[in-house]
């Protein structure tokens, strides 16, 4: 039981990595203005370019998080086997 919890919160993680890493990419490659902006006129919303780096440290403790998630997941799974 113990190891389909910690599954699934590293399921869960992966996701929220993926997603973080969707956004800092989309967010990089966004053409900003001198003044650090971008009018995207489908949405009519204003992007930051400050978010870039939040995004990245998002992305960075996401993947941190989901790697020590799964390591764990993984002494768990070899703790098992060894009985």
């Amino acid at each position: 039981m113990k190891k389909w919890l910690i599954l699934m919160l590293n399921i869960i993680s992966s996701a929220f990595t993926i997603s973080f890493a969707w956004m800092f990419f989309n967010r990089l490659n966004m053409n900003y203005t001198a003044q650090g902006n971008y009018f995207d006129e489908e949405t009519a919303v204003v992007h930051h370019q400050q978010t870039i780096m939040v995004f990245g440290m998002l992305t960075f403790l996401s993947i941190l998080k989901t790697a020590l998630i799964a390591i764990y997941l993984k002494k768990e799974i070899d703790k098992t086997k060894s009985f």
